[in-house]
C-alpha cells in the first residue's frame, strides 16, 4: 500500500495544556507551538469564559472530531493521526477552533465570540493547540459556575510535565489536511442558508438521525420542525452520511437555533448557534468522500497571478470579512482575477471562508510549506500534458474550448472546456463526472487555453 506523503514540522511546547483549580478558580491553558526564532508574545489571547460549560463542550466537539474517523477504506486499519490537534486562531473579534475527522469528510469550526470573553489579553496568530487526555477529561469535569480562564499560546520552546521533563515532539501532518482547508472553504462559499429551526426542534431532529452510515437524504421542513426526505426539494438540503452529526446531540443541549446549509452537490453545513458563539460542521456528499480530495479549486488554481496573489497575501492582515469584491475594486483585478488568487492562498490554509458573514477570513496555518504539485496531484499531472506537448489544436467557439489530449499512459482523449463545466472521454471522468472538479485532462487543456487567452 502506498503511503500518502506527510509533512513534518517539529513542535515544542511550553508546556502540556493543564486546568489549575487553584485557589478555587479555574485557569485553562491549551499548550501550543512557537517557532523558536519568532518574537511572538507568550500568548495570542487570555482571558475569562463567560459561559465555561458550553464553551468546553464545543471545544470538546471539535476535539473529537479531529480524533475521529468516520469512514475506513477496504483493507486499511483504523489508526489515529498523529497530528490530530484543532487548529485556533486568535483575533480581536474571535476565537476560532478547526478541525477535521481523520477521514477529512467532516469539517468542524467553532467561533467563540466576544460575547463569550472576557478579554484580558489579545493579539493576532494562529497555532496547533494540543489537546492531550488530560486536557480532554478536564474539560468534560468543567461546571458552568466555574470562573474559568482561557490562554493561548507559549512563551517558552520546551515541553515540561508535571515531573519537569523537557521534550520536543515531531508531527507528521498528512497533505489531505492542507488541501481539505482549502477546498472545505470553496465548498462553503458555494452554500446556501436553507432550513433554520429554533434549539428545541434541532434537538428533536439530531436526536432523531440514522445513527449508522446511510444513504443521502434530503432534510425539509415540517411545522416548526426538520424530517427526512427522499423526494427532492428546491429548498430543502441533500446531505449524505447524516450519522456523522451524532456528535451534535450533547452540544446542543443549550442551542438556541439551528442552520442548515446546502449545495448542489450534497455537501451539507449544520451551524449551532448559542449566545457566546456558534458551532459549525460541514460534511462532504458522502461518508467515504474526504474534502481533500473534492477538487473545488483546481480551475482557479490553474492560471494564478502570482503578483495578485502577492498584492492579496499582503492586504489580509489577519481581517476578518474580507469581500472579494472589495478585494477587485482596491486591486483594479477582475472578479476571476480575484477569485483564481484567494483559491491560491486558501490552497494554503492562509484564508478560510464564514457562512454567515459570506466574507473570506485570514488565518496561519502553523506547517510547513508545500509545493502546489504535492498539494494537487492532478494539477501536476496537467502541467507535465502541457509541458510534453500533449494537448492538441484547440478549436474554441462560444466560450467552449475543445481538443484532443495524449493520455500519459497512451491514448487520446477527447476533452471540451466551458465556462462552467467540462467533458473527458477518461476514467476519471466516467466514474466522477463533474462532481470533483476537473480531470488532468480538462485541467491542461484549460492551462492551455487560458494561457493563449493572456
Amino acid at each position: 500500500m502506498v503511503t500518502a506523503p506527510a509533512l513534518v514540522h517539529a513542535y515544542r511546547y511550553a508546556a502540556p495544556s493543564t486546568l489549575d483549580r487553584a485557589g478555587g478558580r479555574a485557569h485553562l491553558t491549551l499548550a501550543a507551538s512557537l517557532d523558536p526564532e519568532s518574537e511572538t508574545p507568550p500568548f495570542f489571547f487570555r482571558g475569562g469564559l463567560v459561559a465555561p460549560r458550553r464553551t468546553a463542550d464545543a471545544m470538546l466537539a471539535v476535539a473529537r472530531v479531529a480524533r475521529t474517523r468516520f469512514y475506513v477504506p477496504p483493507a486499511m486499519l483504523t489508526k489515529i493521526l498523529a497530528a490530530a490537534d484543532p487548529v485556533v486562531t486568535c483575533t480581536p473579534d474571535a476565537v476560532r477552533f478547526e478541525a477535521f475527522s481523520a477521514c477529512a469528510g467532516v469539517y468542524a469550526r467553532f467561533d467563540l465570540s466576544a460575547a463569550g470573553l472576557a478579554i484580558e489579553h489579545v493579539s493576532r496568530g494562529t497555532t496547533n493547540v494540543d489537546f492531550n487526555p488530560e486536557m480532554r477529561a478536564l474539560l468534560a469535569k468543567t461546571r458552568a459556575t466555574e470562573d474559568v480562564c482561557l490562554s493561548v499560546g507559549a512563551d517558552r520552546v520546551e515541553v515540561a510535565s508535571e515531573r519537569g521533563t523537557a521534550i520536543e515532539r515531531k508531527v507528521p501532518l498528512p497533505l489531505r489536511w492542507i488541501r481539505s482547508f482549502g477546498d472545505v472553504q470553496a465548498v462553503l462559499a458555494g452554500m446556501t442558508a436553507r432550513l433554520r429551526v429554533d434549539g428545541v426542534e434541532a434537538r428533536r431532529f439530531l436526536r432523531a438521525l440514522p445513527k449508522t452510515a446511510a444513504g443521502a437524504s434530503w432534510i425539509v421542513q415540517s411545522g416548526r420542525g426538520l424530517r427526512l426526505s427522499q423526494v427532492r426539494s428546491a429548498d430543502g438540503v441533500l446531505a449524505g452520511g447524516l450519522h456523522r452529526l451524532a456528535m451534535l446531540v450533547d452540544v446542543a443541549a443549550d442551542a438556541t437555533e439551528l442552520v442548515a446549509h446546502g449545495d448542489a452537490t450534497g455537501a451539507s453545513a449544520w451551524e449551532l448557534v448559542f449566545p457566546e458563539g456558534r458551532l459549525v460542521f460541514a460534511l462532504s456528499p458522502e461518508a467515504s468522500r474526504g474534502f481533500s480530495g473534492e477538487g473545488r479549486l483546481l480551475r482557479d488554481l490553474a492560471l494564478p497571478d502570482a503578483p495578485l496573489v502577492g498584492t492579496l497575501r499582503a492586504r489580509l492582515r489577519w481581517n476578518v470579512g474580507i469581500e472579494a469584491g472589495a478585494l477587485g475594486a482596491d486591486t483594479g483585478a477582475t472578479e476571476a482575477e480575484v477569485k483564481s488568487a484567494l483559491a491560491s492562498l486558501a490552497s494554503h490554509g492562509l484564508v478560510g471562508y464564514d457562512l454567515v458573514t459570506q466574507s473570506y477570513f485570514h488565518r496561519e496555518l502553523p506547517f510547513a510549506g508545500a509545493a502546489s504539485g504535492d498539494l494537487h496531484p492532478r494539477l501536476a499531472g496537467a502541467r507535465r500534458l502541457l509541458e510534453s506537448g500533449s494537448v492538441g489544436a484547440i478549436e474554441a467557439r462560444d466560450g467552449i474550448w475543445s481538443a484532443h489530449v495524449a493520455a500519459s499512459g497512451g491514448g487520446v482523449h477527447d476533452v471540451r472546456v466551458e465556462e462552467d463545466g467540462f467533458r473527458c472521454t477518461c476514467a476519471w471522468y466516467g466514474k466522477h463526472g463533474e462532481s470533483r472538479g476537473p480531470c488532468k485532462h480538462a485541467l491542461a487543456l484549460h492551462m492551455h487555453a487560458g494561457k493563449d487567452d493572456r
